[in-house]
């Protein structure tokens, strides 16, 4: 994230929301005004809103307000669903893979004696052939 360096495994999602709305376009048939077909228009736009909480983190050394908004972040997103075979033991389930998702809005919060958490919401295009993959994994 912008504002702090987070090591992965002190991540713990808390809540995870992906939205995809998929427009479509009405098709009539030639020579009539009945609706044929509805044909989804690409690109199909996304989004991904996340709660997480940190273990552990660290302010970056150039932290400055200024430099949040310089750039446009984009990030490639994966996110790995375990399914838990005993108390201590998983196994992978999927994973869902979101490239090129870029960052819309971030807020962070920290209360005295409790965890730190980040919110995140990231938007992404889907194409044909491009965009987000959810991977079942054997």
């Amino acid at each position: 994230f912008s504002m702090v360096d987070v090591d992965p495994k002190s991540m713990s999602i808390q809540s995870l929301e992906i939205g995809v709305n998929i427009g479509r376009e009405d098709i009539n048939a030639f020579g009539s005004n009945y609706i044929k077909d509805r044909k989804i228009q690409f690109p199909i736009l996304g989004s991904l809103n996340s709660e997480i909480i940190l273990r552990n983190f660290s302010p970056k050394s150039e932290l400055e307000i200024a430099n949040i908004f310089k750039d446009d972040i984009s990030m490639d997103i994966e996110i790995k669903l375990y399914s838990r075979t005993s108390l201590e033991g998983r196994r992978l389930y999927a994973t869902i893979k979101i490239p090129d998702a870029k960052l819309m809005a971030e807020s962070h919060s920290v209360s005295i004696g409790g965890f730190a958490s980040v919110s995140a919401e990231f938007s992404f295009e889907i194409g044909l052939k491009t965009g987000m993959q959810i991977i079942k994994h054997a």
